[in-house]
Formats: structure tokens, sequence, C-alpha cells
């Protein structure tokens, strides 16, 4: 079960024999009565039991130069032992971007607050976000409206530990990657 209202958390909480709960929020900073993703909300939905919160995006992962690091909000969740499924990914593109570009080229929207301006390679900045989230965030799963760059992420991209000599992975890491040794 699914939501974006901590009551309704709460009381489904509260039910006898209670499915599992994901609770979802817009904003850690901008909070509303009912949809808030602050520390302290969190922390009561946990302590009563929730088992996944759904952060959007920009909570989880950060953009430094070219390259996707995790916030100190998602190394704090990621500490606290929830299964995390941020959301959502290929949801906003960028009308107008530039001529030839198509508008579902990304990232930027709403949706990736905080990569916007920063990052420049569109679909490569996308999947080293993921990269990002499933490898160093520990993410259980990302919402994506279309499944095209969760097959890829899924399918190409090789496992951390084969990839990376570091903790976070830049242009250049990706370019230098074995891919023949995992199919093309």
């Amino acid at each position: 079960m699914q939501t974006f209202d901590r009551e309704v958390a709460k009381y489904w909480k509260s039910l006898p024999g209670a499915l599992p709960v994901c609770y979802l929020y817009e904003s850690a900073d901008a909070c509303e009565p009912s949809n808030c993703g602050a520390s302290e909300v969190v922390t009561e939905l946990l302590s009563m039991g929730v088992e996944a919160v759904g952060s959007p995006l920009w909570d989880l992962v950060q953009s430094d130069g070219h390259q996707m690091k995790p916030t100190e909000r998602a190394m704090m969740l990621k500490g606290a032992q929830v299964a995390l499924t941020p959301w959502t990914l290929e949801r906003s593109g960028c009308p107008g971007m530039s001529p030839g570009v198509p508008d579902y080229a990304g990232p930027c929207g709403w949706y990736y607050q905080g990569l916007q301006g920063v990052s420049a390679f569109e679909y490569a900045d996308i999947l080293l976000m993921m990269y990002s989230l499933f490898h160093e965030v520990s993410v259980n799963g990302a919402f994506s409206d279309f499944p095209a760059t969760t097959t890829v992420f899924a399918n190409c991209v090789p496992p951390m530990e084969e990839a990376s000599s570091g903790p976070s992975m830049d242009v250049e890491e990706v370019e230098k990657m074995p891919y023949e040794k995992y199919g093309q």
C-alpha cells in the first residue's frame, strides 16, 4: 500500500494484520499537513512500522559537477535501514531545450530539481543518477513512468565492484567501462 498522506499511512499501520506501507512525500522542506518528508515525520512513521519511504529523486541524489552523489538525507535514510523507492524517472521533459532536441530529453523539470542546469549529459546523467541510487544509496527500486531507462540500467550497467574504483562514478568512468564483457 502506498500513500502521500501520512495520516493514511498511520491509519493503515494501526489496523490489525496491516499490509506493508510505503509513505511517499514531495518534499522534506516544504511540509503540508498531510504530505511531509521532514525527518521527525519519517521517524515517527518508521517507529509505527511503515516499511518503505518513497522520496523524490532530488532528495536522495545531488549533482557535483558531472558526478551524482548521495545527499546527506539519503545516507540518513539508508542508515535507518528502511526500504527506499524514489520517484519518478522519465517523467518531466525539457521543452524548448534546444533546436532538434526532443521534449522528453532530460534531466530537467520539477522531478530533477538540483540536477537541472548542472548536468548536461541528459540520458547519461539519468543513468549515473540511477547508479548512485542503486549502488550508493541502496534503494530497493525506483518508480518510472516509462521503462526505457530502467531496462537499460538493469541490463547494461555493470555492477559497482566491477565498474568503479570509488564510491561515485563520473562520465570518464562510464566511458571506460568494459561493455564488451556484458554484451552490446
